[in-house]
């Protein structure tokens, strides 16, 4: 256990959830948090070295004894979880060393919550371990539609993230012009050949494998997902029959989870809108077209597609605040009856609320 006065050793991760008071975490929130953390901490050790990162996809053993993320007894109110770096021998970092990983692990966290790209940069310049650590960060938080916000806090500086943090983070790093072969595939995975750095997938609602080279970096997520239905993101090309024919540059591979969506605000176009009580929306591969996500809830006249869940919720806030328009801010007088009836459920289970400056 580290020393009472040895604060830059120490982290704090706080869970919470909108109306929940009850402080218990699903394993599976904490295990994909500290996972996240421990990968990004390991991540930046790396880069701190100079190890080389792109020749090689997992971490080097004498990293992960150098820089071992521990949690202590969680404490009572909200779920907050203390921790702490620690090096196990034979090989142990010094305690300037470990407060120098925390500290860059801590701008970080900062840098992109306040969307400062270079900043990020900055910390770390090897491009490789950069946007590693940037899925790490990602992995960390709670993922989009789980309901559930983390504080992240080292030295009295505290990085909420939230759905809302997740969203930002995706447009920091979102190209600035869509390619128009740039696409989302979602498929099973087949086979993976680690020689060749090569994935065999089938596209849902195809009958053509596809073999996919994939850079060092994905390695450890082919790993984790092996056995699973995958997205897969980069550029295709297709046939004279618009089956695609050959997919390459990679940007991400991770597994499509399909499970229940809590949403408790959107906001789109500086408007916010609140759920009185949080709802639960259900996405699932699109009918038409399984390369795609898609939710409906007619109640809320709700109809929204995407090709990631990520990407679903951005569709979801935009197509609530757009309804929210035509229908609960619209007069009596121009609705037709059903139209109305519309308007009163929007009113019944939103409301709108100031947006956060």
């Amino acid at each position: 256990m580290p020393e009472a006065d040895d604060q830059g050793r120490r982290l704090q991760f706080r869970f919470s959830r909108a109306a929940d008071a009850r402080p218990a975490v699903p394993a599976s929130v904490l295990i994909q948090t500290l996972e996240g953390a421990q990968r990004a901490i390991w991540l930046i050790a790396l880069a701190k070295e100079q190890k080389d990162i792109k020749s090689r996809a997992r971490i080097p053993s004498e990293i992960e004894q150098r820089y071992q993320l521990k949690c202590e007894v969680p404490q009572p109110g909200s779920y907050l979880l203390p921790a702490f770096v620690e090096s196990v021998q034979p090989q142990m970092a010094t305690i300037d060393q470990v407060n120098d990983v925390l500290a860059t692990f801590e701008g970080v966290a900062g840098a992109l919550q306040s969307q400062q790209r270079d900043k990020v940069a900055g910390y770390l310049p090897d491009t490789a371990i950069r946007k590693r650590v940037v899925d790490a960060f990602q992995q960390l938080a709670p993922k989009p539609g789980s309901g559930w916000r983390l504080d992240l806090s080292r030295n009295g500086t505290t990085v909420r993230m939230d759905d809302n943090w997740q969203r930002l983070v995706r447009k920091m790093y979102t190209p600035t012009e869509a390619e128009p072969d740039r696409e989302t595939v979602n498929g099973e995975l087949i086979e993976i050949n680690f020689a060749d750095r090569q994935i065999t997938i089938l596209p849902k609602g195809s009958n053509r494998q596809l073999k996919v080279t994939y850079q060092d970096a994905m390695e450890d997520l082919l790993l984790e997902n092996r056995r699973s239905t995958i997205q897969v993101t980069g550029r295709v090309s297709r046939d004279e029959n618009g089956e695609i024919k050959n997919m390459f540059d990679l940007e991400s591979i991770g597994a499509l989870d399909l499970s229940p969506l809590e949403v408790n605000e959107v906001e789109h176009e500086g408007l916010r809108l609140r759920f009185k009580e949080a709802v639960r929306l259900q996405p699932r591969l699109n009918d038409d077209n399984p390369q795609f996500v898609s939710i409906e809830e007619p109640s809320l006249g709700l109809d929204a597609f995407a090709g990631t869940v990520s990407d679903l919720l951005d569709e979801v806030a935009e197509d609530l605040v757009v309804v929210w328009k035509h229908y609960a801010m619209a007069p009596d007088a121009d609705l037709s009856p059903k139209a109305l009836e519309l308007k009163h459920r929007l009113l019944a289970v939103m409301e709108e609320v100031p947006v956060a400056s």
